[in-house]
């Protein structure tokens, strides 16, 4: 999201000859921004009072509880100066003789199961009740999203599996390809890239996939040693290969064709028996895995309107 920041917003002459966007954009941002500091507000009765100076009289180890159960994330506030307020019409509208972003080479992607980790531990009452905020509330899209995530399909075992799905969609997967396509439209080089892969050594939680943030310590190798299998090295390996030809030579791209093909690192966390990985790398239509994206359509031409 800070790369995406910094490609709408850009230092005057932009310091970077292209930018890298793993598992999130700047435009989900306007979802929670400003919520959560009232959320907290509230949970803290601090609503009546100088809000600033009652919240920070709470004890640091009871805020973080507070925090932690009510999954707050305090993200920035868009307000047109240090964070762009309409990233859709500056991307869509930029050219090479007049632009607001930085027109540099884009590698963007996101994670099989970005949302496991985020409803770990919640009740499916808890976890519905999540969607549904984040939904805007709105039960007629509710239920439309979640007749295309029905249960007993593929990774979707149980209610908690389907939010997480659809957070991982929602949040992640879509506005990834959504910027990717939005890039491309407005002629920059973009190319989309798509994690799916696990390991035995590597999994916080039972189930949790391809979580949230499971690529960086492959793209950097600081994975753990200790019981790494050898499709874990070969992908770590190739992911610092790609990444780093990337960096050096934005223009030649990762290896593989701009959007609509996606690079698709791993062939998926199975659900039966060790879990471990053993492919590496393939290409298919971003269609295979992007197909649910316009049940989103509507919500985030709203977040780009600054309805949402």
């Amino acid at each position: 999201m800070s790369v995406d920041a910094l490609i709408k917003n850009p230092p005057d002459p932009v310091p970077f000859h292209a930018a890298i966007m793993e598992s999130g954009v700047a435009a989900m941002m306007a979802v929670s921004a400003g919520s959560d500091w009232k959320a907290l507000v509230n949970a803290t009765k601090c609503q009546n009072t100088n809000e600033l100076e009652c919240v920070r009289a709470i004890p640091a180890k009871r805020l973080k509880e507070i925090i932690e159960r009510n999954m707050l994330t305090f993200s920035p506030i868009p307000d047109g100066i240090t964070w762009p307020k309409n990233s859709y019409t500056s991307r869509l509208n930029s050219t090479h003789d007049s632009s607001e972003i930085a027109r540099v080479p884009l590698l963007i992607g996101s994670n099989a199961d970005e949302g496991q980790t985020f409803v770990a531990g919640q009740n499916a009452t808890v976890a519905r009740a999540l969607l549904s905020e984040i939904l805007g509330n709105n039960s007629t899209l509710l239920q439309a999203v979640l007749k295309q995530y029905p249960l007993g399909t593929p990774g979707i075992k149980t209610e908690r599996d389907r939010v997480a799905k659809i957070l991982t969609e929602l949040a992640f997967q879509c506005p990834s390809q959504r910027v990717a396509n939005e890039s491309s439209s407005a002629g920059i080089d973009t190319w989309l890239y798509y994690f799916n892969a696990t390991f035995p050594n590597a999994n916080p939680l039972f189930g949790s996939g391809a979580f949230h943030s499971a690529e960086v310590d492959l793209v950097f190798g600081t994975y753990k040693q200790d019981g790494a299998t050898k499709a874990q090295k070969d992908l770590s390996q190739l992911m610092q290969k790609t990444w780093a030809d990337f960096a050096k030579n934005p223009s030649a791209g990762p290896g593989w064709e701009t959007v609509p093909q996606v690079g698709v690192f791993g062939d998926g966390p199975k659900t039966e028996g060790d879990g471990v990985t053993q492919g590496l790398f393939q290409t298919v239509d971003a269609e295979e895995i992007d197909w649910r994206c316009q049940l989103y359509e509507a919500l985030y031409e709203a977040l780009d309107a600054g309805k949402q």
